[in-house]
């Protein structure tokens, strides 16, 4: 995905209309389509309008989102995951890719595990 849609990404995220957006702007729905398009670079007026109304502008410009668009639950995962132990962090992955068809994961076995430091995992 590029720039031109990500740009129209944002816009529909934050369900703003072209013709809304462009009147609120003074300016033609044409001119929001041809930013959408990649025909023109939008002008540092719609992106900070775009900003004024929540756009993720990393993301606009990277393809990478921002933090603050995680949910609350995704930013607790995270959280947890780098604080996790090394092993913790071992088996999570496991279990995350056994639904990986190129990496199926048969078990992840905790049991025998003293403090969690050997964790058997089967391919």
């Amino acid at each position: 995905m590029n720039f031109a849609s990500r740009l129209k990404e944002e816009r529909e995220r934050l369900k703003i209309k072209q013709n809304q957006f462009a009147e609120e702007l003074e300016m033609s729905v044409q001119g929001i389509i041809n930013y959408e398009k990649g025909a023109r670079k939008p002008s540092i007026k719609y992106i900070d309008a775009l900003i004024d109304k929540g756009a993720d502008i990393q993301y606009i410009y990277t393809g990478i989102r921002s933090e603050s668009f995680l949910s609350d639950e995704i930013k607790e995962l995270i959280k947890l995951y780098e604080n996790a132990p090394e092993a913790i962090k071992l088996a999570v992955r496991a279990v995350l890719q056994s639904g990986s068809p190129s990496a199926p994961i048969k078990s992840v076995d905790l049991r025998n595990s003293k403090n969690l430091t050997n964790i058997k995992i089967s391919q």
